[in-house]
């Protein structure tokens, strides 16, 4: 005979409402977002399949933390910083393991050359986007390709709007002068 004291309820009409709801939240998110999102984690990763790995991570922690996603405008920030950290941790893993790997086998990383004659714009603009430091860059990416208002780059990177307002300003002229040497 069955304890009717640990039998599992049937869920009532309000948990399927609830679920319902949820569900619908996510998809929304899903759908508005997602593109904007895998494109972020394609160019920090550098391949479709970092990407596709990363998105669904990020999308992961999306629908179990669905309740402490901001409503309205503020969810994009918020889940671009979930895609943020994201990524960084797994740059910094791969990064032991690749620091790992060259003390094993005593190689050495050679530097590449700078080229000795101006090349075109965007090489140069290339060449000045990789010589920024990690955190520049990746703010520089967050206004100009992922098109973010400071207020959403402030969220993402949890500092103030202001902040994000100095330091594009000090990136954009770092990346200005870069360009202006090599052209």
């Amino acid at each position: 005979m069955t304890d009717v004291s640990t039998a599992p309820c049937p869920p009532t009409d309000a948990d399927t409402a609830e679920r319902a709801d949820r569900v619908q939240r996510f998809e929304q998110l899903y759908d508005a977002l997602y593109d904007d999102l895998w494109r972020y984690c394609r160019r920090r990763t550098g391949s479709d399949e970092a990407a596709d790995d990363a998105i669904a991570d990020v999308m992961s922690v999306a629908w179990r933390r669905l309740d402490d996603v901001p409503p309205g405008d503020r969810a994009r920030p918020w889940l671009f910083g979930v895609a943020r950290n994201h990524v960084r941790s797994r740059w910094r893993g791969r990064r032991r393991d690749d620091d790992l790997t060259t003390r094993l086998v005593h190689e050495r990383h050679v530097q590449p050359i700078a080229p000795e004659t101006p090349v075109d714009d965007l090489a140069s603009l290339a060449a000045a986007l990789a010589a920024l430091k990690e955190p520049e860059r990746e703010l520089i990416q967050l206004a100009v390709w992922d098109e973010l208002p400071h207020a959403e780059i402030a969220l993402a990177l949890g500092c103030s709007e202001n902040a994000v307002a100095i330091r594009l300003h000090r990136v954009r002229a770092k990346l200005a002068s870069a360009t202006e040497r090599t052209s």
